[in-house]
């Protein structure tokens, strides 16, 4: 009698046969395992940084912090995401964003009109003000507003930022001097005799004229008031709308003000002190 080529029912499978089929259900459920547990892992949120900027990003020995890196983590474990920093130049910033390369810009990063037509800004969280700082024994020369936007002499920025903008606009008859970094600013005003002013926001300043108390003054009175917020690329709806719900919420719970109130507690200072038009020494 010929032997069929099926296997009746009550016939046994052969030990080798069971191997291959036991090893292939096997494969496919770990398989399936690692894929389902692949999916459940959030993409990291990738945050654009320009570690150049006391108090809100910096370098330190033991590493990058700020209160932008306060809030980045905050936001992270808030959306449930791990944070990966990606430093970046000032000017790279906004194009690695519109290149996917990042995220969202958490670095003290100013809304301008211009800005607002490449990319989308969340709600502002702090308040900023344009500055301006020179050597004390300069102070005379510039008492009013009026005295720095009708200066002739060499006016130092940070290339790229509203105080750029702010000179080119303000400033007609200044020498420009664009710099790349705040490090050696100090050293540039009282010995380097490479500017007679520099024109910045107020907690860049801070952290420069901490440094040269003896040597630099400050015109009180701000040239001009800026908002603080986070860029993220235009048309991730989803991501705008859950970091705004983060920042209601840390406005209502407190949780936005005692940040701010660690890395800037001189900010009440600031915001409770009345116009002046005269040059000051000290911290803005």
């Amino acid at each position: 009698m010929k032997r069929t080529w099926f296997r009746l029912a009550s016939e046994p499978l052969a030990p080798v046969l069971v191997a291959v089929i036991f090893a292939v259900g096997v494969g496919g459920m770990v398989g399936s395992c690692l894929a389902a547990e692949a999916s459940a892992v959030p993409d990291p949120l990738r945050v654009g940084i320009t570690p150049e900027y006391p108090p809100l990003v910096f370098r330190q020995p033991e590493g990058t912090n700020g209160l932008e890196i306060d809030f980045a983590k905050a936001l992270g474990q808030q959306l449930g995401r791990p944070v990966e920093f990606v430093v970046l130049r000032w000017d790279e910033e906004i194009p690695a964003l519109l290149d996917r390369r990042i995220d969202i810009i958490m670095s003290g990063l100013s809304i301008t009109p211009a800005r607002r037509l490449r990319i989308a800004f969340s709600t502002p969280y702090l308040q900023n003000q344009l500055r301006a700082i020179f050597p004390r024994k300069n102070a005379a020369r510039y008492q009013t507003v009026e005295q720095v936007t009708q200066s002739k002499e060499r006016i130092g920025v940070i290339a790229g930022t509203t105080g750029e903008l702010f000179v080119k606009r303000s400033c007609p008859e200044a020498e420009i001097v664009p710099l790349t970094m705040r490090r050696d600013i100090g050293f540039y005003l009282i010995k380097g005799n490479r500017m007679d002013l520099f024109i910045d926001d107020t907690f860049a300043l801070a952290d420069i004229l901490s440094r040269n108390e003896a040597d630099l003054a400050y015109l009180q009175t701000p040239l001009s008031q800026e908002e603080l917020a986070w860029g993220i690329r235009p048309g991730d709806a989803d991501l705008l709308d859950q970091v705004n719900k983060v920042l209601e919420r840390w406005k209502s719970n407190g949780t936005l003000e005692r940040t701010i109130n660690r890395w800037i507690p001189y900010l009440k200072n600031i915001r409770s002190a009345p116009p002046a038009t005269q040059a000051s020494g000290g911290s803005p």
